[in-house]
């Protein structure tokens, strides 16, 4: 039979959860020093830190520390495998970065493409202007026609209002 959240979470007393959060925090404490020490006793034995070394000398397996971000961390800053990856990586990312395809251009052409690109942008601010100027236009005689839509009902409601005022009237 399965208890909903709310039973389970009332089968603890704040006190004892309070109580078993402080037990974990300490257990992953613990686990971090362990490894600590376990990696500074490989280093002054100059061996290799590793999954295997750790576990020979402290019994720490990989899945203790694996669930400890602190602890894994650790192990990761300090793996012999990621060490020699990230120097490898290092030298790697100078050469494989992707060269600016700008800079295979001699300054006389960089000052060509430069040119082109102003007149561009003049271009593009002109054509930009037309078109506010066009828009403020089409703005002011729709104003205008609102205006007069404006005044010709008003013209209707009193052409109305003499209407009925004749027929009723006579």
């Amino acid at each position: 039979m399965m208890e909903s959240s709310d039973s389970f979470k009332s089968s603890y007393s704040e006190q004892r959860l309070a109580g078993l959060k402080a037990h974990t925090v300490s257990q992953k404490q613990k686990t971090v020093e362990r490894l600590r020490v376990a990696i500074e006793a490989l280093k002054e034995q100059r061996k290799p830190i590793t999954v295997h070394t750790i576990r020979e000398i402290s019994g720490l397996d990989y899945t203790t520390y694996a669930r400890n971000p602190e602890a894994l961390a650790l192990f990761r800053a300090n793996s012999a495998h990621l060490t020699k990856k990230r120097k490898r990586g290092r030298k790697g990312t100078e050469s494989s970065l992707p060269r600016d395809p700008l800079l295979h251009y001699k300054k006389s052409q960089l000052a060509d493409r430069l040119r082109q690109a102003e007149r561009r942008i003049k271009e593009l601010e002109m054509h930009n202007s037309q078109l506010v100027q066009q828009q403020v236009e089409s703005d002011l005689k729709n104003a205008q026609l609102l205006a007069e839509v404006a005044e010709f009902r008003v013209f209707l409601e009193r052409f109305r209002a003499d209407l009925q005022h004749g027929e009723h009237g006579s």
